[in-house]
């Protein structure tokens, strides 16, 4: 008896207003009262599927909203109250077991019927609790096994679509019905990530990156369907693992590789200069998953310079350079020498480089002296090389009796320098008073051999 008179006294205030009764007039520092959003519509679903009947209400403040289910005001049944602040329906008692089975359920003010069944069909009505406001909703539902099917239709016929990096792509599906369904697009495995609505999916430009499955999803209308395109994008992309690669004289091998990816699969091929590098004894190509390599044995000056990898697939091309260039190798001084000059030692080193070298950079210092306070000494060519073999001498002035440590770098013509010395060469300087006794002895022992003789010449 209660729920009539509740029920009744909400239909009064949506129906009411027609028998001509004046409403209050509100004060004008009243806050905007609650305002329906949606309008009424037809629903069409299968048995077993869920249904969502919508009721957007802006301003609804502490009000309440009302779900009725029934044609008219005689048989309309009162389903459930939705609060304005908590949002947490109240089901009557001959719909509780459907909120606790989860058959229906809510998603703000909106209701949601699940499992859907013959008994669901009819009309529902949402009301704004003493605003005057309602909408109203018919739901038909369909049993599947009696269902017409209905063909999609869908551009291109193929499904499938080819398209190069950049070039626009347009993908339609349309399912005919009425009501008209509603179309939604996402890509395969992400169901969540709406990209468009609507009967057609426009990319302006596509990229590698958008290459995929894309699925058409239509619902709402006389049939749930769904298709699949899928979208190829022919590109090529090439980049070297390392632009410049240093060769050491002591390896003098190098390996160049770049990373190519490509639709469809490209091909690959090494240029310098004089034209398409051939697999030989000198050179050997390589790949494994999107590597390509270029190994290059015995490197000799003539080698050095750039390479192309140069990439194409019949629609695309593409190339990577790389610059090989040679470091020299590791000094090794061979000996130091004293000179005439007590203080001057000429030291002799030689240096293995596959390029020309410019200079030497000779570094020098007091074992134990900091790196920052050795001495630095600038020594020419003036040698020419046995094949690749640089040897070289340069003098060095020294305090006696001390002990240094050396080292030699090369440089060749663009200033490339060779690596330190793994460990530097030890030269120990003489003089000091063990020096000074030694000369003195070599300038006494000439006088003192010619004695015995003076000697003997006296007493006679």
């Amino acid at each position: 008896m209660l729920t009539f008179i509740l029920v009744s006294a909400l239909l009064l205030t949506v129906e009411g207003q027609s028998n001509g009764g004046r409403q209050a007039a509100r004060p004008a520092e009243r806050p905007p009262g609650p305002r329906l959003l949606t309008t009424a519509g037809r629903y069409h679903a299968y048995r077993g599927e869920s249904v969502k009947l919508p009721c957007a209400v802006s301003n609804l403040g502490r009000r309440s909203v009302f779900w009725l289910k029934g044609d008219n005001l005689q048989s309309r049944e009162l389903v459930m109250q939705i609060h304005g602040i908590r949002r947490r329906p109240v089901a009557m008692r001959q719909f509780l077991q459907d909120v606790r089975s989860g058959k229906l359920s809510t998603e703000g003010t909106n209701l949601i019927i699940n499992n859907l069944s013959a008994e669901d069909i009819g009309t529902y009505t949402c009301t704004v609790a003493w605003a005057g406001q309602s909408v109203t909703h018919v739901l038909e539902v369909t049993d599947t096994e009696s269902a017409e099917k209905v063909v999609m239709e869908y551009f291109p016929p193929s499904k499938n679509t080819t398209v190069a990096e950049g070039s626009s792509v347009t993908f339609a599906c349309r399912t005919p019905g009425f009501p008209q369904p509603s179309v939604t697009w996402y890509r395969e495995g992400a169901e969540d990530q709406v990209l468009q609505m609507g009967p057609v999916l426009q990319l302006d430009e596509a990229w590698r990156q958008d290459a995929g499955r894309y699925v058409c999803a239509t619902s709402g209308g006389a049939e749930q369907q769904g298709t699949t395109f899928t979208l190829h994008v022919q590109y090529v992309s090439v980049r070297a693992a390392e632009e410049r690669i240093e060769v050491r004289t002591e390896d003098r091998r190098a390996r160049l590789t770049c990373y190519v990816e490509g639709y469809p699969a490209p091909q690959v091929s090494w240029y310098r200069s004089t034209g398409q590098i051939a697999e030989g004894p000198k050179h050997r190509i390589s790949a494994a998953t999107g590597q390509y390599h270029l190994e290059i044995e015995q490197i000799t000056p003539e080698d050095l310079g750039e390479y192309q990898c140069y990439v194409h697939n019949g629609v695309s091309r593409d190339l990577a350079t790389v610059t090989l260039s040679a470091i020299p190798g590791q000094a090794r001084v061979l000996e130091a020498k004293q000179t005439q000059h007590p203080k001057t030692y000429n030291v002799t080193w030689t240096v293995e480089s596959v390029v020309p070298l410019r200079l030497y950079i000779m570094e020098y210092g007091k074992k134990g002296v900091p790196a920052d306070h050795r001495n630095l000494t600038y020594i020419g060519v003036t040698t020419q090389p046995r094949g690749m073999t640089y040897v070289e001498s340069g003098l060095l002035t020294l305090d006696p009796a001390s002990t240094y440590e050396v080292r030699v770098r090369g440089v060749t013509q663009d200033n490339q320098q060779g690596p330190d010395m793994t460990q530097p060469f030890i030269l120990s300087t003489g003089g000091g008073t063990s020096a000074k006794v030694a000369r003195m002895l070599r300038t006494s022992l000439p006088i003192l051999s010619r004695l015995p003789a003076l000697a003997r010449n006296i007493l006679q």
